[in-house]
């Protein structure tokens, strides 16, 4: 996952989706963040994908269900039982486009550290951001949620995006893609370095094995080896 967030408890449960780290972060949170948004049960479908596609143009999130929000207070009411995670796909699909990327997970305390987890049950939709195919695009419209319409999180809220935080989206899309870019074309090099370290008068066939014929190869080798190395060093950004 590419997910672009502070590394606090959010980022934690990201890395490592387990029951106890999910438990930290209900114990130590305080209240809805634009990358944490508590519902109490599985809200409307557009409704739902509009929060996914906020979360996913703004650094990625959790959606939470099972807890309700009050005031920046939480009661952690639990679901009855969970929600097949192939439905909400079904229900996503429409609203939202390949690209974007989330799982579904479960979570449930027969016993707990935290006493108010006690006997409930939680679902938690991770949604990922990768800068490389934001802005993520609503695909279909419904009662909630407009056609072609970028959303972003803004102060705990779903808010159609506006220019300046387009043009930072944008920014962020070619910064990844030029990163993308030069890793790859770094790894290729390396490569290419490794052939020619590797390449010496045994690789030539054997009529051109002459001693001439193999000085100059050589120090083509070595020409091309310094070139190799320079190029890397730019790459890199390195002297």
């Amino acid at each position: 996952m590419n997910i672009n967030l502070d590394r606090d408890m959010v980022y934690e449960l990201f890395q490592q989706p387990d029951r106890e780290n999910f438990r930290r972060l209900l114990e130590q949170v305080q209240g809805e963040r634009n990358d944490i948004d508590f519902k109490t049960i599985w809200i409307e479908k557009d409704k739902l994908a509009k929060t996914v596609l906020a979360m996913a143009n703004s650094g990625g999130g959790l959606i939470v269900v099972g807890v309700q929000e009050d005031n920046q207070q939480l009661d952690y009411v639990g679901l009855e039982e969970f929600k097949d995670p192939a439905d909400i796909g079904n229900e996503l699909a429409r609203y939202i486009p390949d690209t974007l990327s989330y799982t579904v997970k479960n979570y449930e305390y027969s016993s707990s550290e935290y006493e108010k987890l006690v006997g409930r049950r939680f679902q938690v939709l991770f949604v990922d951001h990768n800068p490389l195919h934001a802005p993520y695009i609503a695909t279909s419209a419904g009662t909630y949620i407009q056609n072609n319409t970028i959303y972003i999180r803004r102060n705990t809220t779903n808010a159609v995006i506006n220019n300046e935080e387009l043009t930072l989206l944008i920014a962020e899309r070619i910064e990844a893609q030029y990163e993308e870019t030069s890793q790859m074309a770094i790894k290729d090099h390396i490569y290419q370095l490794k052939a020619l370290y590797e390449a010496g008068p045994a690789d030539l066939p054997k009529f051109l094995r002459a001693p001439a014929v193999n000085e100059d190869y050589q120090q083509f080798i070595c020409r091309m080896i310094e070139e190799k190395q320079e190029l890397i060093r730019q790459l890199l950004g390195v002297r």
